[in-house]
C-alpha cells in the first residue's frame, strides 16, 4: 500500500513539474521601432547610384544605404521615399549622399547635399530627427516641407512651404553652435556662402531670413507638381495629402501672409530697440542743434561787442586827435 501511494505521489510530482516547464514566462513587449530607409520610386533621365562597391544606373525599387551617393544629370531627377513618412525629390545636376540613417546606431538620419537642389516633405518624426547638410549650412527638421539648394560659389539657400526648419552655419564641416536661426512657412534663407560664414564667425553678419516672393512659391509648386504621389503605395496618406495641399496646391498669398505674421520675437525686439535708438538719436540731434545755436549766438554777441569796442576806440582816438589839433592852435 505504501509503495502504491509513493508511486502515485511521484507520478503527480512529475506531472506538476512537466506542467510548470510548459508554462513560459511572459515575454516583454518591446515597442516597435520605426523603420527608416531610402528607396527609389521614380527615375527620369540620367540618374546614377554610387556605392562603395561600384556604380550603377538607378531604377525604381533600389534601396539606398549609408555611404551611398545618388547623382542626377541634366534634365534628370529622382524621387525617393523615406520609410513611409517622407518623400524627397532630387532635382537635376544634383549630388547627395546618405551619411546617417535613424535606427540602433543613430538618433537621426542625415544626407549631404554637395550640389544641386532637393525638395523634402517629412511627417512628424517620433524621437528622431532629419538633417540636410551642405558645405555652408545644415538644416534640421522633425516634420515639414522645404527646399534646399547648394551651389559651389553662392553657397546654400532654403525655402520653407510648411513647418519650421532650424538652420545652423557650417565652417570646415562643423556646425557653429549659438548661431542657429529658424525659417518658417512662407520664408526663405538667402544664399549663405563661405564668405558669409566667415563674417558670421567674426560677428559681422547674420543669416538673413525673408518672406518668399510669389514667383518663388509658384516655382516650387511647378517643380513638385509631377511627383507621382498616388503611385507610391507605401507612403502614408497623411504625407500624400500634405504634398498636395501644402505644396502643389498651396496658395502663394496665404503663405506670404503666414510669413508676414510670424516675425520672430528677436526681430520685434530689434525693431523696438531700433525705434528707441532712433528716438534717442532724434533727441540727441535736437540737443546738439540747440547747443550749436547757443554757441553761435554767443559768438555773434562777442563779435558784436568787439565791433562796438572797436567803434568806441576809434571814436576815442578821433576825439584825441581833435583835442590835440585844438590845443596846437596859437591863442591871440
Amino acid at each position: 500500500m505504501k509503495i502504491r501511494t509513493g508511486i502515485i505521489l511521484c507520478t503527480a510530482a512529475a506531472a506538476a513539474l512537466v506542467f510548470a516547464c510548459k508554462q513560459e514566462a511572459p515575454k516583454e513587449i518591446k515597442a516597435e521601432k520605426p523603420v527608416f530607409n531610402f528607396q527609389v520610386q521614380t527615375v527620369l533621365g540620367d540618374v546614377k547610384i554610387i556605392t562603395p562597391s561600384g556604380e550603377k544606373k538607378a531604377a525604381a525599387g533600389d534601396m539606398l544605404s549609408v555611404s551611398d551617393t545618388i547623382v542626377t544629370g541634366k534634365k534628370s531627377f529622382a524621387d525617393l521615399t523615406y520609410g513611409t513618412c517622407g518623400i524627397i525629390r532630387i532635382s537635376e545636376n544634383s549630388r547627395i549622399s546618405i551619411t546617417a540613417l535613424a535606427g540602433d546606431k543613430s538618433a537621426e538620419s542625415m544626407i549631404n547635399l554637395d550640389r544641386g537642389k532637393v525638395f523634402l516633405t517629412l511627417g512628424k518624426l517620433q524621437n528622431t530627427g532629419f538633417r540636410v547638410k551642405t558645405p555652408t549650412v545644415v538644416a534640421s527638421v522633425r516634420g515639414t516641407s522645404f527646399v534646399v539648394s547648394a551651389d559651389v560659389v553662392r553657397g546654400a539657400r532654403l525655402s520653407v512651404m510648411k513647418g519650421t526648419v532650424t538652420v545652423v552655419p557650417v565652417s570646415k564641416g562643423e556646425a557653429i553652435t549659438g548661431k542657429e536661426i529658424s525659417v518658417g512657412a512662407g520664408q526663405k534663407m538667402d544664399y549663405v556662402s563661405r564668405n558669409t560664414v566667415d563674417q558670421i564667425l567674426k560677428g559681422r553678419a547674420e543669416i538673413a531670413v525673408k518672406p518668399m516672393t510669389e514667383a518663388e512659391i509658384i516655382e516650387i509648386k511647378d517643380e513638385t507638381a509631377d511627383i507621382k504621389i498616388d503611385a507610391i503605395k507605401d507612403l502614408d496618406e497623411e504625407i500624400k495629402q500634405e504634398v498636395r495641399k501644402d505644396v502643389i496646391e498651396a496658395d502663394p498669398k496665404i503663405l506670404m501672409q503666414q510669413a508676414a505674421e510670424q516675425k520672430p520675437k528677436e526681430e520685434q525686439g530689434i525693431n523696438k530697440n531700433s525705434s528707441l535708438s532712433t528716438a534717442s538719436k532724434d533727441i540727441s540731434s535736437r540737443v546738439d542743434e540747440n547747443r550749436l545755436a547757443e554757441e553761435q549766438r554767443k559768438l555773434e554777441q562777442e563779435k558784436r561787442m568787439q565791433e562796438l569796442k572797436k567803434q568806441a576806440d576809434e571814436e576815442e582816438a578821433r576825439a584825441r586827435v581833435r583835442k590835440e589839433k585844438a590845443s596846437s592852435i596859437p591863442t591871440l
